[in-house]
Order: structure tokens, then sequence, then C-alpha cells
């Protein structure tokens, strides 16, 4: 699930940066491909999967507002980058685009993709996004029987010595 949305992103990023820089060839393409990917990465890890771990479970909207709140959260700081940099109208519009398109491909594309149940649970959930009652019981919980035999930590006293 993880990987599409980042290579989307850092594709995207690529071919955007890559089509503006002079002699774009192969090598410049795969040059801003990893450090986009690694941004994505980051992206995804410190930013959607905790948010969509907040929000997997509020109902069944939760991906719309995942969307949407990733995607004002990705907007606040880039807007506030390309104010604070003083760029001309065309620059500014065209490092704006560089930044935005691929943040919003990949907030989307995980949007998409990500699953009803939330994260990092897989239990069955009812179509009112709620957790399914069946699945509650029993979870987490040894199965009955005799209880599992004690093993001596090595190097301890036993009851025999």
């Amino acid at each position: 699930m993880i990987s599409v949305p980042v290579a989307a992103g850092a594709g995207a990023f690529a071919a955007l940066v890559g089509s503006e820089a002079s002699g774009g060839g192969v090598e410049s393409f795969l040059m801003l491909l990893l450090p986009a990917a690694l941004i994505g990465m980051l992206l995804v890890a410190f930013g959607l999967l905790p948010l969509w771990c907040l929000l997997a479970r509020t109902g069944p909207n939760a991906r719309t507002r995942l969307t949407l709140i990733a995607a004002l959260l990705w907007l606040a700081p880039c807007g506030v980058w390309i104010a604070v940099t003083g760029l001309d109208a065309e620059s500014a519009m065209r490092e704006a685009m560089a930044i935005l398109i691929p943040g919003l491909l990949l907030i989307s594309i995980f949007g998409l993709l990500a699953d009803q149940r939330g994260l990092p649970s897989s239990l069955p959930m009812r179509s009112d996004g709620r957790q399914a009652p069946s699945a509650r019981a029993g979870r987490g919980v040894l199965p009955p029987g005799p209880a599992p035999a004690e093993v001596p930590f090595p190097g301890s006293a036993t009851a025999g010595d």
C-alpha cells in the first residue's frame, strides 16, 4: 500500500522537475527520483499512516476525511514556503506546481488505497465502520486448555540443584 503512492509522487516530481532541467536524461531523472521517494516515504510514515490510524474507525467517510485533512496539511507548509522564498509570480507558480502536484497525487492515491478497516489491525468491520462483535471475542486471549509449562531461565538455579 505504501510503495504505490510513493512511487507515483516521486515519479511525478522527477518528471515535472526533470523536464525543466537542462540536459534532462535518465541520469537526472534518477537523481531526482531518489530524494523524492525519500520525502514521500517520510510523508507517508510520519503523516499519512498516523492520520489514517486516527481516522480509520471514525465512520464511512474516513477516506474522504483523510484525503482532505492530509491535503490541507500538505498545502499549508508548501504555501508558506512559496510565500517566504520571495520568488516572482512565474517562478513561484512553477515551484508550487513542482511541490504541490506530486504531494497531492501521493495523498490521493494513498486515500484511494487506504483500507477501511484501518491500520495496523485487520479485524472485520461492519458497514457502519465499527468493529464486528464476533471479532472482539477471543482476540488476544490464549485458548482454553492447560497452562504452558514453565521453562527455567538458562543459568538460573532450579529447585533440583
